[in-house]
């Protein structure tokens, strides 16, 4: 469940190498509507439902089950700040028609003024 967005994000980036920057946008908001569903939504929900309803989860180790938590709460905070960054780069193609990676383009402004 976690890895399906992985696929048509792989598929974008692919696409996103070609000139077919328009098909490159939309294949992009796809990814965005899947990772939003699986990685946003539906991963914290069984989370929540192995925590508190599993009985076999209430007999772990007592360092096992905050572990679990911790790690499996950080890994959806990380995927809601990705996301975060994900919406940015869709406002700047929207805003600017660039799809130029963010850090790319740092570098080549500093390029640009030392020349």
């Amino acid at each position: 469940m976690h890895d399906i967005a992985d696929g048509p994000l792989s598929l974008t980036r692919f696409i996103l190498e070609t000139n077919y920057k328009k098909t490159s946008a939309v294949m992009f908001a796809i990814t965005m509507v899947i990772w939003a569903y699986t990685r946003l939504f539906v991963l914290p929900i069984y989370i929540y439902e192995t925590i508190f309803y599993l009985p076999q989860f209430k007999n772990w180790h007592y360092i096992v089950k905050p572990m679990f938590v911790f790690l499996m709460s950080a890994l959806c905070m990380l995927h809601f700040y990705w996301f975060k960054l994900f919406i940015g780069i869709l406002t700047k193609y929207t805003r600017d028609g660039k799809t130029d990676d963010t850090v790319g383009g740092v570098e080549v402004r500093k390029k640009e003024k030392n020349a």
